[in-house]
């Protein structure tokens, strides 16, 4: 399941660096490098290990319109939130940061509404 925003992915909810780079309009370079400061405070945190829900930021990778290959990250809600605690240099973070607050929880509730009906 897709919408704009977020996707599913084995029913759990992941944005990408690319979408949050395009609608704080950025470069994705620049904003990959604000990901990868907060994955390695994370490897460095020994508490995140033991986190119930933890963060995932999985590298992935995009083509763009020349065919060229170009890292990005998938983030699951909990990364996607950790993250947007370092956006605040962005002139976009706020608004940005309330659309994808709403893709998610719509699309968790999309997964939960397709659950339920399985059971009936």
């Amino acid at each position: 399941m897709k919408n704009a925003l977020v996707h599913t992915k084995r029913d759990e909810v992941y944005t990408d660096s690319k979408i949050i780079a395009d609608m704080l309009e950025v470069n994705h370079s620049d904003l990959l490098r604000t990901v990868e400061r907060v994955i390695k405070r994370q490897e460095n945190n020994k508490l995140h290990s033991g986190l119930k829900y933890p963060q995932k930021f999985i590298q992935s990778s995009f083509t763009n319109k020349m065919g060229r290959i170009y890292k990005m990250y998938e983030l699951n809600e909990q990364a996607y939130l950790k993250l947007a605690m370092q956006l605040s240099g962005y002139e976009k973070a706020e608004i940005v940061q309330d659309q994808m607050i709403e893709a998610f929880t719509m699309m968790k509730q999309q997964i939960l509404n397709m659950q339920n009906n399985s059971w009936i």
